[in-house]
């Protein structure tokens, strides 16, 4: 199984029941972190993988109808496939700049991805961890991210075991040595299981394993994204808020329905440690 060895791509749709596509929202560390923002998310987006091709064919459709072929042009030059990066969107850089839009047509976009978030066919898994509470709580606490990612893969392999199915893990890749780390923490858990998952399930559901893919495909040249990978960041920036303020902003109750275990989600779809 090469994506043990370390941190590799994958392009081809794989033989599996479940894609989990994955992302995050703050900042994991635990030194001289800024207490105003204390929150750090781990977001799944679970999506069945015989409603993978209409779930991305909906999102490249969404994209034609404000850019030309779904495309932008990257620093004025280059065609390049436009993705959706909750960060660019609220702060309306690149892409969802004021070159593409005025406030009239920024308005509209917003409220017709409301309606194709509301629409697509995914649900939720994530994790928010309180990183001063994890602090003042616990001498030596376990690392957020790590934290985290036991608690989605734990609810993953659940889900895939009690309905007999398999599936595979895709993140966003983070540079090298971050990669080798996560992989390193991935492996951990699937070779010893968890408190609540044995390896056995763990290796039985999560069949294919983990990759760490760019938001853009190289392959076609910037051309394609991996759509997956752009909701799961839509969806944690909301999800780390709610986790925070105890708020419900619009974009959060519009993925609300998505967690899994909708409506008593809290602890399975959606986990808030400490």
């Amino acid at each position: 199984m090469p994506w043990r060895h370390k941190p590799i791509e994958i392009y081809k749709i794989p033989d599996v029941d479940y894609f989990l596509f994955m992302d995050e929202s703050g900042e994991h560390n635990l030194n001289n972190f800024d207490n105003t923002k204390p929150i750090f998310t781990l977001n799944g987006v679970m999506v069945d993988a015989n409603q993978y091709t209409a779930f991305k064919r909906r999102i490249n459709a969404f994209k034609d109808t404000y850019w030309e072929n779904g495309c932008f042009l990257e620093k004025g030059k280059h065609p390049k496939k436009v993705c959706f990066h909750s960060r660019e969107i609220r702060r309306r850089s690149g892409a969802f700049s004021k070159h593409y839009f005025d406030d009239t047509r920024y308005a509209q976009f917003m409220d017709e991805l409301t309606a194709m978030m509301k629409e697509l066919p995914f649900e939720l898994i994530a994790a928010c961890i309180d990183k001063q509470t994890l602090v003042s709580r616990y001498i030596h606490p376990k690392e957020p991210y790590e934290l985290a990612l036991e608690f989605i893969i734990e609810r993953f392999a659940k889900f895939l075991n009690t309905h007999n199915k398999t599936g595979i893990i895709i993140l966003e890749s983070r540079g090298r040595k971050e990669d080798a780390k996560l992989l390193e923490l991935f492996l951990e858990l699937f070779n010893d299981g968890t408190n609540f998952v044995s390896h056995r399930v763990l290796q039985r559901t999560i069949t294919t394993g983990v990759y760490f893919n760019p938001k853009w495909n190289k392959e076609k040249e910037n051309l394609d994204t991996f759509v997956g990978l752009e909701i799961a960041d839509l969806c944690a920036h909301p999800i780390g808020h709610f986790a925070f303020k105890n708020e419900k902003t619009k974009p959060f109750l519009t993925i609300e329905s998505k967690f899994v275990g909708f409506p008593n989600y809290q602890g399975k779809g959606l986990k808030l440690f400490p």
